[in-house]
């Protein structure tokens, strides 16, 4: 499966994560608490925020900052991760204080 550049950040387009049988986040929330999953998002969501303007791939990383900011949502209302199906809709509202 060949990355487009409409498929920029999205995890269930990246070969280098789809070819194995689970994605590292998968493991990651299988391992962590409900509490360390969520911080671990909260990371990355921060991680990609703040690095956005400095790597010339600000598109990319705000759409991943976004992914983790879904998946900690989503985490915080008991749900497990499917990272080929949980993608933020279109209309997704970004809450980095949630």
């Amino acid at each position: 499966m060949k990355n487009t550049e409409n498929d920029i950040g999205m995890p269930n387009k990246q070969t280098h994560y789809i070819n194995s049988a689970k994605q590292p986040i998968e493991i990651l929330q299988s391992i962590f608490t409900p509490k360390e999953f969520q911080a671990f998002c909260f990371g990355n969501e921060l991680k990609y925020r703040m690095r956005a303007d400095y790597k010339g791939q600000e598109e990319s990383d705000m759409h991943k900052a976004t992914v983790y900011n879904y998946w900690r949502k989503l985490s915080k209302e008991g749900h497990t991760i499917n990272p080929v199906k949980d993608i933020p809709p279109k209309d997704y509202k970004y809450d980095f204080f949630m």
